[in-house]
């Protein structure tokens, strides 16, 4: 018979999560997002045998009806989960967290977002070239370079974000708790630097340069903001400078070294405490 644990880490990807979980016995690991079900057997997922007692929900999940239903009966029923479901609710898709940044003072360029109907005739009319991002997911999902009006999609679903591209040196900080790493991010198959064929160099954080330290800082600032304890924040560095671009909650955590192990030790902390949350809760009058 299948062993049935009591606890499970959903990411999206498995790079340094699956090794976070393989020596736990409580816990199971998956890569592919379900539906909660809370019935009378308890929380498990759809068509699964099991009863979750808590989890661990680091993914960036594509059906975003499945993702908010999940996160809303995590939070509903206070069932132990890390990050809080409240925050993962309260942080939308990645075009509110765009108006966010934006409305906190974390981006110095001009962004238009919108959907077709109200950016339609306004995106003809922008200086190119442009990105324009349509779609939910980050990591590199649904982007498009409009260098003319040929390359504007036909329509796109729901809300679309704009603004301009920046030709440079594409980088990522990436926050873990209480440490960071940066990440220099080059590709040349594609213009969207982290997509498919991206190759990364994680930088030594004591030879940074100017432009670089400024960057570390920008981004530690804005992960305090959107009360992140992991985020990946993206910039381009340029002639110009430095270009905030998006903070995604779900990053890639398997850039290798010292940092990745980090990131293991921090998220094996998350289980020990997603675990005690449970034990208080069955504890507690009631429970």
């Amino acid at each position: 018979m299948p062993i049935i644990r009591p606890f499970l880490f959903l990411a999206g990807e498995s790079g340094v999560t699956l090794m976070a979980t393989f020596h736990r016995e409580l816990w199971s690991h998956t890569c592919v997002a379900k539906r909660f079900v809370l019935d009378t057997d308890g929380l498990h997922r759809e068509n699964n045998n099991e009863k979750l007692s808590g989890v661990i929900y680091f993914a960036d999940v594509e059906d975003k009806s499945i993702e908010h239903h999940n996160l809303t009966l995590l939070r509903d029923n206070c069932i132990p989960c890390w990050p809080d479901p409240g925050l993962l609710l309260s942080l939308g898709n990645r075009h509110d967290a765009l108006h966010k940044a934006h409305e906190l003072g974390f981006i110095d360029h001009q962004i238009w977002q919108g959907t077709h109907a109200m950016l339609g005739d306004l995106l003809s009319s922008m200086p190119m070239p442009f990105v324009l991002k349509t779609g939910t997911m980050h990591q590199g999902h649904d982007k498009h370079l409009i260098n003319c009006t040929a390359d504007l999609p036909d329509e796109w679903d729901g809300f679309a974000s704009a603004e301009p591209f920046f030709d440079g040196v594409s980088y990522r900080v990436l926050v873990v708790g209480c440490e960071h790493a940066v990440i220099r991010i080059d590709n040349e198959q594609s213009w969207v630097k982290n997509g498919p064929g991206a190759d990364i160099d994680v930088l030594d954080n004591n030879r940074l340069d100017d432009s670089q330290e400024k960057m570390v800082e920008h981004a530690l600032r804005c992960s305090a903001a959107f009360n992140l304890e992991v985020a990946g924040v993206d910039y381009v560095i340029d002639d110009d400078g430095l270009h905030f671009l998006e903070v995604n909650w779900f990053p890639g955590l398997a850039v290798g070294g010292d940092f990745e192990q980090h990131a293991s030790r921090f998220l094996d902390e998350k289980m020990t405490r997603v675990e005690g949350l449970f034990e208080l809760a069955i504890g507690a009058p009631g429970g």
